[in-house]
């Protein structure tokens, strides 16, 4: 990123307009930059000479047709494609990714190294866009296949 450089956050583009379901950003990010919405997917922040940046945004997580993410009080499943920003031109940067679920429930998905884990790293944005599902403590159930243990 280039000191003092416009940097715009930009959800990946699909016919079912996923970006929808978000709320914009807060007018206010961190350091009192503003936010600014250039279109429906886009907005920008002002770098200010600084080498990271933090944005806060909600994000809708019921469209009722079951296909990108769901928040209700048994689970979450968020499409990080559909949830997870990027910065314009900026995709194929290393990203690090960080879930805060509620204290009783807990992350599933295939990167993870620890049941407890809350942050992974990946070498791009598109690696960091696979599915994750959190769910309250004792919502999984385990099985044995092939005398391997399964959650």
């Amino acid at each position: 990123m280039v000191a003092g450089a416009l940097c715009g956050v930009r959800f990946r583009q699909e016919r079912v307009r996923a970006a929808t379901g978000i709320c914009p950003p807060i007018t206010l990010c961190d350091k009192g930059r503003p936010v600014t919405r250039i279109d429906y997917q886009t907005w920008r922040v002002p770098a200010m000479n600084s080498r990271s940046l933090t944005i806060t945004y909600k994000v809708f997580g019921n469209d009722l047709s079951g296909t990108f993410s769901q928040l209700d009080p048994r689970h979450a499943n968020f499409n990080g494609g559909s949830v997870f920003m990027y910065i314009v031109n900026h995709k194929s940067d290393p990203v690090k990714l960080v879930l805060n679920p509620p204290s009783a429930w807990r992350i599933i998905n295939g990167r993870m190294e620890q049941t407890d884990q809350r942050e992974w790293k990946f070498p791009n944005w598109d690696r960091s866009t696979r599915p994750r599902r959190l769910l309250p403590t004792g919502a999984e159930k385990s099985f044995k296949c092939r005398a391997r243990n399964t959650t």
